[in-house]
């Protein structure tokens, strides 16, 4: 079903509400949008499917409390930070191996990165098995843009695969 960007009112902390409705709207604009000669393959599938990493949204904003709101996060797991690879409805892959887990959403955890303030460097390489992401937050709001540049060239020439 539809989602309204006031979803997380009940369960997340009042600081975090604007961030969590930028991602719900970012996702719902997205998502009503076609991709340009796509047309017919779109119109069969309207919408999307896709989990949102709650629990990490929530421990993120406790650990950088303790920190002035600062944090580098790498980040190791399955998942996407594309969402074009969400489009269409389908239920999330569950995957089992002693419990149960989804793919990870890393573009919402980049949105997420991003609504606070900070910068992200995606794995760009889709089709590896392990998605390594890093994500900075430099505290209060701060953009740390500056050093993203080099961080990211530097990430890019980095080569899972290799």
């Amino acid at each position: 079903g539809e989602v309204g960007t006031d979803y997380y009112d009940n369960f997340v902390p009042p600081s975090e509400r604007p961030h969590m409705s930028q991602i719900l709207s970012w996702y719902q604009q997205y998502f009503k949008s076609v991709p340009e000669n796509h047309e017919e393959e779109f119109s069969l599938k309207n919408g999307a499917s896709f989990t949102l990493p709650n629990g990490f949204f929530i421990a993120l904003t406790n650990l950088t409390s303790l920190s002035n709101g600062r944090a580098l996060i790498i980040a190791g797991d399955k998942g996407t930070s594309n969402p074009q690879r969400m489009r269409g409805l389908s239920d999330p892959h569950l995957a089992f191996h002693g419990s149960f887990s989804f793919m990870c959403n890393f573009h919402a955890v980049m949105m997420f990165i991003f609504a606070k303030g900070g910068f992200a460097i995606p794995n760009e390489q889709e089709e590896t098995s392990l998605q390594v992401n890093a994500y900075v937050l430099s505290g209060n709001g701060d953009s740390c843009t500056g050093t993203s540049d080099v961080k990211t060239t530097t990430m890019r020439s980095l080569s899972i695969q290799e």
